[in-house]
């Protein structure tokens, strides 16, 4: 349980210093300090450590709704793309002729 506190907490303040890493003179300041490459290796860390914990169950349930999430991903994508309606534009162009 604290675990989850703690990761809970981390996750919120790398949240909120990502929503400020858009403001220069903050990106410039973690630049000059080094922080850029220590605040993502120390997140993955933590993550990495919470994941190791997890019971085979929840690695099931984790796999299953990623792939549900890719195949949304995929076919919203496919449906929804810009190139979809050019090629439909240029079949439709290809088939008028013009004399």
């Amino acid at each position: 349980s604290k675990i989850v506190t703690i990761g809970a907490l981390l996750g919120l303040t790398s949240a909120t210093f990502t929503g400020l890493l858009g403001l220069p003179r903050i990106f410039y300041a973690m630049a000059r300090d080094a922080l850029i490459p220590l605040v993502p290796c120390v997140a993955i860390s933590i993550n990495m450590y919470m994941l190791a914990g997890l019971k085979p169950a929840a690695w099931i349930r984790l796999g299953v709704w990623m792939f549900v999430g890719m195949l949304i991903y995929v076919f919203y994508g496919i449906w929804n793309s810009k190139m979809r309606t050019y090629k439909d534009f240029e079949q439709k162009q290809s088939s008028i002729k013009i004399n």
